[in-house]
């Protein structure tokens, strides 16, 4: 995990403004085993909104990732993007995309969306 953030603040408990770059990498799942890459995500405030906002995207690995990310002031959260699997992704990686994920597009994107409060 590589955290480099020139500016949070916090407010009432939860980031009320952050700046800067999240990345994870060498991400490994256990069971099944297996190797999932790095990825990235790029945050800056929206003052004109009062949220932050962020891209995600994957920096290597067996899955192609892109995605945005809204946090609020009061600490919820939406992100929503598409992930697909490339030539170098297992079976069972795959096979978790299709059984987990609403179906690939024609170009072989599945689209995700989470919410929740921090």
């Amino acid at each position: 995990l590589v955290l480099a953030l020139p500016a949070l603040e916090i407010h009432d408990g939860h980031p009320s403004s952050i700046e800067g770059t999240i990345e994870v990498r060498q991400l490994h799942l256990a069971q099944p085993a297996a190797d999932l890459g790095s990825y990235q995500l790029q945050l800056a405030p929206d003052p004109s909104q009062r949220i932050v906002t962020g891209q995600l995207r994957d920096l290597d690995g067996p899955l192609a990732v892109n995605g945005r990310v809204q946090l609020q002031r009061n600490g919820s959260y939406d992100i929503n993007g598409s992930v697909a699997p490339r030539p170098t992704a297992t079976a069972d990686l795959t096979r978790a995309l299709d059984t987990f994920l609403p179906p690939a597009d024609s170009q072989g994107q599945h689209s995700f969306s989470l919410a929740g409060t921090l």
